[in-house]
C-alpha cells in the first residue's frame, strides 16, 4: 500500500519501521528534524507538507500528541479534511478525548472524506515487535481496507463498532491500566513497610490472583523484573506521566458526559495529576508508584494515605 504517516515520535517512528519491513511504501511528515532523519534512515520518504503528503496515498495514518494537534491537522484551510481526495482513507491512532474524535467525525462526514478511528494499545515495546492491539471505529468495509497497514503494525485488530467506538474503547482500556498499577504500587509499598522483599511479592502475586499484565509489565519495584522502567530509573520512557495525564483525563472527561460514576478513576486522575506537579515528568509514567513511599503527600489523610473520591 502507499501510506502517508504524520507524527513520527517514541511510537509512530517504529511503526513506521514495520511498515516498510511491510513493504509498504511511507511516506512521512513531522516537524522535528531528528525524527524526520530518523526515518529517512530507515528507508521512508519525507513529504514537504500536508499537501504532498496526501497525493496518490492509499491511506493516511496519523499518530499525534495531543487532542489539539490532531484538530489542527485535520482541521482549517489545508487541513486534511479540505486536501484528501475521496478515494483515501484516514486513520486516526492518536488517542484523543471523546469530544475530539466526534468533531473529527462531523468534519469527515461534512468534508465527504473517509476517517476512521485506530488507537492502539502495548506500548514502545509492542510498536517496535508489530504486536501492537488496534482498536477500530468504522465501517467493516473501511476496516478491510485498512487491514494490510494495521497487520503490519499490530498482532491483533479489534473492530470495536461504528466510528469513534475504538477511542471510547482505548480510553477505557487506560482507565483500567493507570489505575491498577497504582494500587499495585500501594500494596506493594504497605508489603515493603511491613517488612517483605520485593523478589518474593512478585513471584506470588504474578502467579496469583493479583496478577495482571500492568503488574507484570510495569512491576513498580526496581530490580525484579528486566526491562520495567523502575529497574532502569524510570527513564527513556515507554510514555511520559504527561501522556498518561492527558488520556486520564480524557476518560474522566468522558465519564462526566455520560454521569458515569468513577471513584476509583477519579482517584487514580488526581494522583498523577498530583505526581505531575511535583515530580519529574519526562519519567516514564509509572514513576508516580513512587509517591506511595513518603506521606508527604498525604499529610491528612489516615492508614496508606488515599485522597477521598469526588462524590
Amino acid at each position: 500500500m502507499k501510506i502517508g504517516f504524520i507524527g513520527a515520535g517514541r511510537m509512530g517512528h517504529r511503526m513506521i519501521s514495520n511498515l516498510l519491513k511491510g513493504s509498504h511504501a511511507v511516506l512521512v511528515l513531522d516537524g522535528a528534524r531528528d525524527a524526520r532523519d530518523r526515518v529517512a534512515s530507515l528507508g521512508a520518504t519525507l513529504a514537504m507538507n500536508l499537501a504532498d503528503l496526501v497525493t496518490g496515498q492509499d491511506i493516511v495514518i496519523t499518530m499525534l500528541p495531543t487532542p489539539d494537534v490532531s484538530l489542527s491537522v485535520y482541521e482549517g484551510a489545508g487541513g486534511l479534511f479540505s486536501i484528501t481526495p475521496p478515494e483515501t482513507l484516514l486513520l486516526e491512532c492518536s488517542t484523543v478525548d471523546v469530544k475530539t474524535i466526534e468533531r473529527l467525525g462531523e468534519g469527515a462526514r461534512a468534508s465527504g472524506t473517509q476517517l476512521i478511528d485506530a488507537p492502539l494499545t502495548g506500548g514502545i515495546e509492542g510498536a517496535a515487535l508489530a504486536t501492537l492491539t488496534f482498536m477500530v471505529g468504522g465501517s467493516e468495509e473501511q476496516l478491510e481496507y485498512a487491514r494490510p497497514a494495521l497487520q503490519s503494525m499490530g498482532s491483533r485488530i479489534v473492530h470495536a463498532g461504528r466510528f469513534g467506538s475504538g477511542t471510547k474503547l482505548k480510553l477505557v482500556n487506560n482507565m483500567i491500566c493507570a489505575t491498577n498499577l497504582m494500587v499495585a504500587s500501594e500494596a506493594l509499598t504497605l508489603g515493603l513497610k511491613l517488612g517483605l522483599d520485593a523478589q518474593p511479592m512478585y513471584d506470588v502475586i504474578a502467579n496469583g490472583t493479583g496478577a495482571s499484565w500492568v503488574l507484570n509489565t510495569y512491576y513498580p519495584l526496581p530490580g525484579v523484573v528486566d526491562g520495567a522502567p523502575s529497574s532502569r530509573g524510570f527513564r527513556m520512557p515507554t510514555f511520559p506521566a504527561t501522556g498518561m495525564a492527558k488520556d486520564m483525563r480524557c476518560a474522566l472527561e468522558a465519564a462526566r458526559s455520560v454521569e458515569a460514576v468513577t471513584p476509583l478513576h477519579n482517584v487514580a486522575e488526581s494522583l498523577l495529576k498530583l505526581y505531575c506537579e511535583h515530580f519529574d515528568t519526562t519519567l516514564d509514567w509509572t514513576a508516580v508508584s513512587t509517591m506511595f513511599g513518603s506521606r508527604r503527600y498525604f499529610p491528612d489523610l489516615p492508614g496508606a494515605g488515599m485522597p477521598a473520591p469526588e462524590c
